[in-house]
């Protein structure tokens, strides 16, 4: 299980000698990215993130995909009530190996998600942000009157150049009341999608706060 072309792990460096090491082992190596939502990568993007030689060796590489839930199998429910599918590859898999990245953020530290959000269902994926908004104090990053700091970027992709996070939730701003129920709404609703925005509600919801005191 590996990253999609976002993340940072450096997948054609370090997939390579553990391919090699588990096929003289005779095992059946079957390779799945962990793209969520964001979609399944192209054929071009693909060898880029294994590099041309173990791309060269034709392992089975498939990417999450959300469109197809054929793909997926029910394997119950979490104990907090979330409904968990997970792909069909990482279901049969006997060994399950992940290559991710883990690294600082501005709510202390965050990973690459390898089975929910990289591995799983629509479903599984929006009902796990809905139930686990992030519990963080971004006071720090926000100023008095309402506005932040600093934007994350999400970097760019080949000929994508990428975007400020907080550019999800443009649509209501500048930060109200009113614009913060719109806002509830369109994520309860789906119009708008907790597995992008549910961190960046909670700088907003502060943007509120500050903007009406």
């Amino acid at each position: 299980m590996i990253e999609n072309q976002f993340r940072a792990a450096p997948t054609e460096v370090l997939l390579l000698p553990l391919g090699n090491v588990l096929r003289a082992a005779g095992c059946a190596v079957k390779i799945i990215i962990g793209s969520g939502k964001v979609g399944p990568l192209s054929d071009d993007e693909i060898r880029t993130k294994l590099g041309d030689e173990l791309y060269g060796y034709g392992l089975p590489v498939c990417s999450n995909d959300v469109g197809k839930p054929e793909d997926d199998v029910f394997k119950g429910v979490s104990t907090r009530g979330i409904p968990i599918w997970v792909h069909r590859r990482v279901y049969e898999a006997e060994i399950k190996i992940t290559l991710g990245t883990a690294q600082a953020t501005l709510w202390g530290y965050g990973g690459s998600g390898m089975v929910i959000p990289g591995t799983a269902n629509n479903e599984t994926i929006e009902m796990n942000h809905i139930t686990s908004w992030a519990v963080v104090n971004v006071d720090p990053v926000t100023k008095d009157d309402g506005t932040i700091l600093f934007a994350s970027p999400c970097p760019g992709c080949g000929a994508w150049e990428g975007f400020a996070l907080m550019d999800l939730l443009k649509a209501y701003m500048p930060p109200s009341p009113a614009h913060n129920e719109e806002a509830l709404k369109d994520f309860y609703s789906h119009k708008n999608e907790l597995w992008a925005g549910c961190i960046w509600y909670k700088v907003y919801e502060v943007m509120v706060r500050k903007a009406a005191e």
